[in-house]
């Protein structure tokens, strides 16, 4: 069994943004296109080429095309562990993978996927 240490660490155990290294922590998150059509939609959200900007408050995201990957199709067996992934669909296009609308082929399994986008902001 293993005991809290009697002297904890003064140091975080998570990277710290006022850390003097220069390096920012980067956040990005997947958006699927169906969340992203309802907001453009509402004009909350505005798009222009890959530049995504929020109305309300002018912040402005860079996008990028990707997929989350659902699960294999039907009952197959995930042999890639691709599930539960967010993957640029370059990337996918790069390994081999077959890519269509609503599936992504690698090797031998095909698996249901959400089409979307990976947003990070701009800085």
């Amino acid at each position: 069994m293993a005991l809290p240490s009697p002297r904890p660490s003064r140091l975080p155990s998570y990277p710290d943004d006022a850390d003097e290294t220069g390096v920012r922590r980067r956040e990005v998150y997947f958006l699927a296109q169906s969340a992203l059509d309802a907001q453009l939609g509402e004009r909350s959200l505005l798009l222009d080429g890959s530049v995504l900007t929020v109305a309300a408050t002018g912040e402005r995201l860079v996008v990028r095309d990707a997929m989350r990957i659902l699960g294999p199709r039907g009952r197959g067996i995930d042999m890639f562990g691709m599930t539960g992934r967010i993957v640029p669909i370059a990337e996918l296009l790069n390994l081999g993978a077959a890519v269509t609308l609503d599936t992504v082929r690698v090797g031998t399994v095909d698996y249901d996927i959400q089409v979307g986008y990976l947003v990070q902001t701009i800085g």
